[in-house]
């Protein structure tokens, strides 16, 4: 639905009609009327470029729903007749929790007009340029939230081949969901271009000199058959892409362009560029915006303190990666913005969150599911525990470990204790990295470990032959200086997750490794710190007794050192899940979604019945542009020409 204020900056129609025509019925006339004997118009919302939305009745069901209803005065011009069936088709193929459910479409006779109108559900709530207006700015997280949903949704409309050519905050709407938050839905794809792939013949554009911030152009004469084709500029200046301002052919890209700066007017206050509708097209096609940080920095220079205090407060919190993922979005250059609508959300949100997320999660994970990681541990840690005891009862025993036998003894199970260990660490390393990932993806599904346990059974000699790999490089790090080592370690730490994950192994894993880690690289250095220093933090207070301790204590407490080496059973995991999270996070700042990630790992473990129901959706027949769709449009619109 629309509201009465969220088309204050809207698209403006230059009329093709003929200015000597007779009077037309407002958009008040209307209310009271009843349309094809089902619904009731009973009040205005608002008013668009072809025409008016009415809070109405469904007759049969009682039900408020949003009516769109094209101007009469606009139905004899075949040009808006197409574009509102257009407005139909594309908005009616769309179904999704964040854009506007259309439920009907048709003519009808309202007096002696026929007019065509579009039914929509009813939304309470406001537009987030409503919002935007009072509160200039908003809080990153509240910013991100919204972008999720935002971007969910246009990337629904992209899949389907539709651009929707119009995202602005007033397109947005911010519905109460009864639970203290909201729903975002994203309205009006009255001018979404359903892509054509075969269109060319561009023509130069024709933009109009309205005032405002609003402006749409019409070439006269132009046939419905070559709607896709002209070179007409359809939307808001302020949010335009620069190829939408040289009236080219769109794709995708421009509407990530326009959600751009919509994430910069969220964060900053304004969008980029102000001012004349002409100026405002130039500066999109060719000047540099200033990027958030230069506009905070602005903000807290001002000495006049003309921004509200909480703008700057804002302003001075936001991190440096949001503001390169928004740049990123508004670069001139369409094939260097985000390649999805969900790989700008994705960005958006792994940037806004902190390492701090990343160790809470951690931490949720691990104590929501601590007896299972207990088990998995203490069974991973099976031949370690074995080592260990064998040692304790060698010790026990008093065995002679002077002489060549005895050295031999000592070099084997000293050699035998780390090689376990890291057995122990790659199991539950790639089995905690299946199950975070699950975890996220599929929240509702129960896993149990002998699931992951298959899992990586499949992968195991890749597994292995990639962890020995990783294990010679970390040793001759450390062999060269410990410096050397951390790095390698930090640089290669994700290798798990990747061989896993992404089926990669050996060089390839490591690569790739390598260019996760560098994503978030103070993240990575400080978690193999941790990976160090935890364990032996407890170990040594652990091991803490007399060190004059003689006799039959002292054999006690060789043994309970020795018994403190097992305090990996519960570190291990803990520091497993945080590298799990840590490269999901990677992928994230890369703008790489989770979903793809786990379609190899449904490939290979298959899907339970409700989980493909829950994929199942309705197959869809891509619409041909040029198609007509709908009932015949009422008699007498024809196609006239412009002048």
């Amino acid at each position: 639905m629309e509201h009465a204020d969220s088309k204050r900056h809207t698209i403006r129609v230059v009329p093709l009609d003929d200015p000597d025509e007779p009077h037309v019925p407002g958009p008040l006339d209307c209310i009271g009327a009843i349309l094809s004997d089902k619904y009731r118009l009973e009040r205005l919302l608002g008013s668009g470029g072809m025409g008016s939305v009415y809070l109405s009745t469904h007759i049969g069901t009682g039900r408020d729903v949003a009516l769109k209803l094209i101007a009469p005065q606009f139905m004899r011009n075949a040009h808006f007749v197409e574009r509102f069936r257009r407005e139909a088709r594309a908005a009616g193929r769309l179904r999704h929790p964040h854009i506007v459910d259309v439920t009907d479409f048709g003519f009808a006779r309202l007096g002696d007009d026929e007019v065509a109108y579009l039914v929509m559900e009813y939304l309470d709530g406001c537009s987030l340029g409503q919002v935007l207006r009072e509160e200039k700015s908003l809080p990153l997280p509240r910013v991100v939230e919204i972008l999720d949903q935002v971007c969910s949704a246009v990337q629904e409309a992209h899949q389907n081949g539709i651009v929707h050519r119009d995202l602005k905050p007033d397109n947005i709407w911010l519905e109460p969901d009864r639970l203290g938050g909201f729903r975002a839905k994203v309205l009006d794809f009255g001018i979404a271009q359903l892509v054509d792939e075969s269109a060319h013949g561009m023509t130069a554009p024709v933009v109009s000199k309205d005032a405002g911030d609003s402006a749409e152009a019409v070439l006269p004469g132009i046939q419905t058959a070559a709607l896709t084709r002209v070179g007409s500029v359809l939307g808001t200046p302020l949010y335009m892409s620069p190829e939408q301002c040289r009236g080219e052919a769109l794709d995708a890209r421009s509407d990530i362009y326009s959600l751009g700066i919509i994430a910069y007017q969220m964060l900053s206050g304004s969008p980029p560029f102000l001012g004349e509708v002409a100026d405002v097209l130039e500066a999109h096609q060719s000047t540099p915006p200033t990027t958030l940080r230069q506009r905070r920095n602005s903000v807290l220079e001002a000495q006049d303190s003309a921004a509200p205090a909480i703008l700057r407060q804002r302003c001075q919190r936001l991190p440096a990666g949001v503001d390169r993922v928004v740049m990123s979005a508004l670069d001139k250059d369409p094939a260097r913005r985000p390649p999805t609508a969900m790989s700008l959300a994705n960005g958006l949100r792994a940037h806004a969150q902190g390492l701090g997320s990343v160790y809470r999660r951690a931490f949720a994970l691990y104590s929501e599911h601590f007896p299972a990681i207990i088990r998995l541990s203490a069974l991973a840690h099976v031949p370690l525990i074995l080592v260990v005891l064998i040692t304790i009862g060698l010790g026990i025993a008093r065995v002679e470990t002077r002489g060549p036998g005895g050295i031999a003894l000592t070099v084997f199970f000293g050699l035998l204790i780390p090689v376990a260990m890291l057995l122990a660490a790659t199991i539950i390393s790639g089995v905690l990295t299946v199950l975070a990932a699950q975890w996220e993806v599929a929240p509702l599904k129960v896993l149990p470990l002998r699931w992951a346990f298959d899992f990586v059974r499949r992968r195991r000699w890749s597994l292995l032959k990639t962890a020995v790999l990783s294990l010679v490089h970390v040793v001759f790090g450390f062999v060269l200086l410990v410096i050397p080592g951390l790095v390698v370690w930090a640089r290669e730490s994700f290798w798990a997750p990747v061989v896993l994950m992404e089926g990669l192994d050996g060089r390839e894993a490591f690569r790739r490794s390598r260019q996760l880690a560098a994503r978030c690289r103070w993240a990575v250095g400080l978690t193999v710190v941790l990976q160090l220093l935890v364990p032996a933090i407890v170990q040594g207070m652990l091991g803490m007794l007399p060190t004059e301790a003689q006799g039959e204590v002292q054999s006690a407490h060789q043994a309970w050192v020795k018994l403190s080496s097992l305090v990996g059973i519960i570190t291990t995991p803990l520091m497993s899940l945080v590298v799990a999270q840590l490269y999901l996070k990677a992928r994230q700042l890369g703008g790489e979604t989770l979903g793809e990630m786990m379609s190899r790992a449904d490939g290979d473990t298959g899907l339970a019945e409700w989980e493909r129901r829950m994929r199942v959706r309705l197959p869809r027949t891509r619409i041909d542009p040029l198609a007509t769709a709908g009932p015949n449009p009422p008699s007498g619109v024809e196609p006239r020409s412009g002048g």
